[in-house]
């Protein structure tokens, strides 16, 4: 169960469509659903300049995708361009294009929230409202263009300044929290907090990767054994390089490390990300299989978007897959995206595998794929990202909000 959904009535939304009786159809219902000025625009280069002229962005861009002159992919690339902004698409095309329109843009690095088919269902805009209204600011990027130095990321590292960000992982029925994943962050002196896209690719290619990924566990099973401290029993989640356990001293490490802070291995799981995996890696299967005998668990990050999935769950001691974000999208858009979600869960289900669903962005993403059979979830609508000192009293109010005080304690 999710907290209850915060008023959407500061939002600031803007609509862009060439329609002007669907255009006034979405401000009156914007407006109803509490919205109180909203935007418009009747085209792609109206909406450009409402973006360049706003003294303030916009939390909400929902676009046409069919309009005249500049359609609706092509404003969303200038507006890309222009600024950071989080969109909406819509249109009356089936759902297999606005689902192809949101992977597109995603692929662009846009920030896609969801889809709204014409015509417009008032309760998928509600949830399309109440998840923009939780959003948080993301971490810093970096300044364009820039690149770190080997030397300045190995500073960084040895000053204690990368630390660990827990998103929880909540049971789609009654809300649960079982699990959080360490997601890595550096907390720049000048820049503010620092999201793993601008530093970690980098680090790997520096051969700084390793340090960074026992550092940032360290500090998270520290946190993990002050939660014990205080009633709160978790699992850490991790996702690492394959490359880093190819180390022959990759499992003694990440044991040794467990047994300093007194977490048992059984509570750790490990996500290998599925197009990262090598074809042929013995160094690799001799840490899952050690690591395995050890009671850690193993999952298979962004599931499905390779090609070789099935292959990876036969050849490796997989106990965990997570459904890739854009099968989640997908499955809201169209009866194909639907379907192929619904295959995932049950082929999961038959191996006895746990499914962890990323993405729940909105309450009907949670519901649809609480639908399908799949019990955890991770995404926005659910629970942020959130430092170490944050996790305890969202896990508290949580577990009042659910009227359960023994939710996830020992």
């Amino acid at each position: 169960m999710s907290a209850p959904a915060p008023s959407p009535t500061g939002l600031r939304v803007l609509v862009v469509d060439d329609d002007a009786l669907h255009r006034a159809l979405m401000l009156a219902l914007l407006r109803q659903l509490g919205v109180a000025r909203p935007l418009a625009a009747g085209d792609g280069a109206a909406g450009l300049a409402v973006l360049a002229d706003s003294p303030e962005a916009p939390d909400l861009v929902i676009v046409d995708l069919k309009m005249p002159d500049m359609d609706g992919m092509a404003f969303l690339r200038r507006a890309g361009a222009q600024g950071a902004y989080r969109f909406v698409l819509s249109s009356a095309f089936d759902g297999g294009v606005l689902a192809c329109a949101m992977q597109g843009a995603r692929a662009h690095g846009l920030d896609v929230a969801g889809v709204l088919p014409k015509p417009v269902e008032p309760a998928r805009l509600a949830s399309l409202l109440a998840a923009a209204t939780r959003a948080t600011p993301p971490p810093a990027a970096a300044p364009a263009g820039a690149r770190w130095s080997r030397a300045t990321l190995a500073r960084a590292l040895g000053a204690g300044q990368f630390e660990p960000y827990f998103q929880p992982q909540c049971a789609l029925s009654g809300g649960a929290c079982r699990q959080v994943e360490i997601l890595a962050r550096w907390r720049h002196p000048r820049l503010g907090v620092i999201g793993p896209e601008h530093f970690i690719d980098l680090m790997e290619e520096e051969g700084l990767l390793d340090g960074l990924t026992e550092h940032v566990l360290g500090k998270a099973l520290a946190w993990c054994a002050r939660w014990d401290g205080a009633g709160i029993a978790l699992r850490l989640s991790l996702n690492v390089s394959p490359r880093s356990m190819q180390r022959h001293d990759f499992a003694d490490r990440l044991l040794a490390l467990a047994r300093t802070y007194g977490i048992a291995a059984q509570r750790i799981t490990l996500e290998l990300t599925e197009t990262a995996l090598p074809e042929h890696a013995a160094d690799l299967l001799d840490s899952v299989v050690r690591l395995r005998m050890h009671g850690v668990e193993l999952a298979i990050d962004d599931f499905g978007i390779g090609y070789s999935s099935l292959q990876r769950i036969a050849a490796l001691p997989v106990t965990e897959i997570k459904i890739d974000r854009s099968f989640v999208s997908a499955a809201g858009a169209s009866d194909k995206g639907l379907l192929i979600l619904c295959s995932i869960t049950e082929l999961a289900s038959s191996l006895g595998l746990r499914v962890v669903a990323e993405g729940i962005e909105t309450e009907a993403d949670a519901d649809l794929v609480r639908a399908l059979g799949c019990t955890i979830g991770q995404g926005y609508h659910l629970a942020h990202p959130m430092a170490g000192p944050a996790l305890a009293p969202w896990y508290r109010q949580r577990a009042g909000l659910r009227g359960a005080p023994g939710l996830g304690v020992k």
